[in-house]
């Protein structure tokens, strides 16, 4: 396919086919995953979850078919091959199995890059063949060498016929429920939320076929409506299957097998056949409208909606006309035109025997009684719930809201309003209303950005999985807090790190089985992948039980580098564990294919800072690691108390802040070392002066003439000496100009309500500098301390 003759309608449904494609894939490699661990515990492949990565690799192939993408549609049908067999239970399932399905998933994966820049899947025929025979010889293995690797060309309307029998077979073999449950862990649990979204997109996708159907109809010739309609069946038979709803599935992929059928078609197709597909899309919103109102998606007559659609193939194979084929009362046979090998048996009783035939007549009757107003019905009842809206529009919509909030405030603190003499109660109620309505726009806006984390999360299990075997330790990997939901950027930024502190993980601080086994650890390693809410923020927990951090090595590679002076004894363990995301630093006595060119934590720690992010280190030597990616809950509008320091404003995030009060004399001692504390309810807090910390000469310099204001973050504590506290607001964050570069102590800066320009304290950084002055440990046991009067 040519990228000079790709228009506007191809390449949609060739970027939706990649979408997609990346969607199956990221799906199948946490469940190959799955299904080699249930296989290694039980020896027994579990059904549930080799049905759902078939079906996944059938409608890859399915869709790549219908595209001409040759060489993915060979490779995922011989991939699909080798799982029927392990769903017949032919052969037993191994790692090797697993490592070529993956490797399989990968390729594939390239593929879909090629495709969505080229437009096609050619020049990688001989990579192709090579894998295909891989996949071929473990088939052939299996099947105890019968098939001798020999394939057979067949045409495109015989592989269809093939993959219809394929497809029946499967539904024969395994009765699926309505709504898949795997029992094991990882497993995908369908919520009412999917189901519900399921309805939505299938209303959504039938809406689009009939559409395009009723076009087709008018202009026979025009390939596109055909396409159109196939893509739109194709991907909600996909997702029919995803979620185990059989008759949905069968009677949509019939419905494919005639779109095909037309498109293979020479001749113009006869009005008639179209009455049949737009009665089965009415069928198939009968099924929707069930699942909407909480039955099982049953078709009922299915066997007779099929069998219409059967003899409507065997139409178009056949060029011919054929009167019986139209649904509905006024088109069935009649009693003249019924053959009498085709009448249900009679028993002495003269009562009608249940045969084969009678039950498909039966159904087809069904159907015949289902008329438009049942389809009027289903629209009406099963509205949809949700649109699908370009991610940029939602990004300029945030920018909105974030400038609305500047707005509101500048309306609200007006210096103009200042000089009235008069009570303004109607203009404060207004505001109140306008500042209420503001921010349950910025709570909804922000919402629709949210994510979970569970698709960004379970591709870490195909990573341990592969880095584990080829490392040769053995590591389980547990996954916590899936549902957590994060912004869209933060989705599209914490990848990489994640990539990266896991490798560093496996490679440098997980031991080998034998060391472990000398140390009464278990010989299996567990890596924990974790996320919460915590405070105004995302933790996303890593945590390893290897070996740890090894301090004194750390403090030697830093000397050597020029990273640290002395000889390090001084530092704190936190600032230690900080010296592995310096730029090519590593600890590592040899470069492995894994890690140890010392780029990776860089990466993580840019990246992170990159959404103002902090990266936080714990470790206990022969104990493990944990790495902490600490991220704003929200990106762009937080609540700030505004603070005045001489004649500067400033901004405290309010997260951080504990409480803010006058202090007395009797409150305050002061080290030998100068270092001022607070004793508040008999916890000593370190004062840190702001006025010095920011270089500002002005304002107050008695702790007694201004606020204090006490901050925490993860459990430590600071006050902050300020000359006033002006009030609390909704700020909007900005980045510091690019000549202004990093600033310490500041995150970010704001617009004020009267149009100033306010810089944002970074509360972390200012709380590590008060550590540092002066370890409260022991302070208790300090010998000199001087009262301040």
């Amino acid at each position: 396919m040519s990228n000079s003759v790709i228009d506007n309608e191809q390449s949609e449904f060739i970027q939706a086919f990649v979408e997609e494609g990346r969607e199956m894939l990221d799906e199948v490699e946490p469940l190959l995953i799955e299904l080699e661990q249930i296989s290694d515990q039980s020896s027994e492949v579990d059904p549930e979850v080799i049905n759902t990565i078939f079906r996944l690799f059938h409608s890859l192939k399915g869709a790549a078919g219908f595209l001409d993408f040759d060489t993915v549609s060979k490779v995922t049908h011989e991939a699909e091959t080798l799982l029927d067999l392990f769903r017949k239970g032919t052969g037993r399932l191994e790692s090797a199995h697993i490592d070529t399905l993956t490797k399989t998933a990968d390729f594939i994966r390239n593929l879909l890059d090629q495709i969505e820049n080229e437009y096609h899947d050619k020049g990688v025929e001989n990579e192709a063949e090579v894998l295909i025979g891989e996949l071929s010889a473990m088939i052939d293995k299996i099947n105890g060498g019968d098939s001798g690797g020999k394939k057979k060309k067949t045409s495109k309307s015989s592989s269809k016929k093939a993959a219809k029998k394929a497809v029946d077979n499967e539904n024969k073999e395994t009765k699926q429920p309505s709504v898949k449950s795997p029992s094991s862990e990882p497993q995908m649990i369908i919520t009412p939320e999917m189901t519900k979204q399921f309805v939505s997109e299938s209303e959504e996708l039938l809406e689009t076929a009939e559409q395009a159907l009723l076009e087709l109809e008018k202009k026979p010739e025009n390939d596109e409506f055909v396409s159109r309609a196939f893509r739109a069946l194709h991907s909600f038979k996909g997702n029919s299957g995803f979620f185990g709803f059989v008759d949905l599935e069968n009677v949509s992929h019939q419905a494919e097998t005639v779109l095909d059928k037309i498109k293979e078609s020479s001749e113009p197709v006869e009005g008639k056949i179209f009455s049949i597909l737009l009665e089965v899309l009415d069928f198939l919103r009968l099924g929707v409208l069930s699942l909407n109102e909480g039955r099982d998606p049953e078709i009922p007559g299915k066997a007779g909606v099929i069998s219409f659609m059967e003899e409507a193939i065997d139409t178009i194979d056949d060029s011919s006309d054929n009167d019986s084929v139209d649904i509905g009362e006024d088109t069935v046979q009649s009693e003249e035109q019924v053959d009498k090998s085709q009448v249900p048996e009679v028993d002495s009783r003269n009562e009608t025997r249940n045969t084969p035939e009678r039950r498909k007549e039966e159904d087809r009757r069904a159907v015949g009684d289902r008329r438009v107003s049942d389809r009027r019905s289903s629209e009406k009842s099963a509205q949809r719930q949700t649109i699908r809206v370009d991610i940029e529009k939602l990004d300029i919509l945030l920018d909105l809201i974030g400038e609305l909030v500047i707005s509101e405030a500048m309306v609200a603190q007006n210096p103009d309003l200042k000089d009235l003499d008069h009570s303004l109660d109607r203009f404060e109620k207004s505001v109140l209303q306008l500042n209420k309505i503001t921010r349950d726009l910025q709570d909804v806006a922000t919402s629709v950005r949210m994510i979970p984390l569970s698709g960004t999360f379970r591709k870490m299990i195909r990573l341990v999985r592969d880095l584990g075997h080829k490392s040769g330790k053995k590591v389980e990997l547990e996954l916590i807090g899936e549902e957590t939901e994060v912004d869209k950027t933060v989705i599209e930024k914490i990848n990489d790190p994640l990539v990266h502190i896991i490798r560093n993980s496996l490679d440098h601080g997980m031991e080998t089985t034998e060391e472990r086994i000398k140390q009464n650890k278990s010989d299996v390693g567990k890596v924990t992948l974790e996320a919460r809410y915590v405070g105004g923020e995302v933790w996303i927990i890593i945590n390893d039980d290897g070996k740890g951090l090894n301090r004194d090595k750390l403090i030697s590679k830093a000397i050597d580098r020029g990273i640290i002076s002395g000889d390090g004894s001084e530092m704190r363990d936190d600032d230690v564990w900080q010296l592995i995301f310096h730029p090519g630093f590593s600890t590592a006595d040899k470069i492995t294919d894994i890690s140890g060119r010392g780029v990776g934590m860089d990466v993580v720690k840019r990246n992170i800072e990159k959404i103002r992010g902090k990266v936080d280190v714990k470790s206990k030597a022969g104990q493990g690691t944990t790495v902490i990616l600490r991220i704003p809950l929200t990106l762009a509008i937080i609540d700030g108390m505004i603070v005045k320091i001489g004649n500067t404003f400033y901004v405290i995030p309010i997260v951080a802040i504990k409480e803010s009060f006058k202090i007395e004399s009797n409150q305050i001692t002061k080290m030998m070392d100068g270092q001022e504390i607070v004793n508040l309810r008999n916890q000593l807090i370190p004062v840190v002066r702001l006025h010095e910390l920011l270089d500002l000469n002005e304002g107050s310099q008695e702790l007694r003439k201004g606020i204090i204001v006490i901050v925490e973050n993860e459990g430590e504590t600071a006050c902050l000496f300020v000359d006033e506290v002006v009030g609390q607001q909704q700020i909007v964050i900005k980045g510091l100009p690019e000549y202004v570069g990093n600033m310490n102590n500041v995150s970010g800066c704001t617009i004020l309500g009267d149009g100033t320009i306010s810089l944002i304290l970074d509360v972390k950084g200012i709380i590590s500098i008060a550590a540092d002055n002066e370890s409260l440990e022991n302070i208790e046991d300090q010998a000199e301390v001087e009262k301040i009067a």
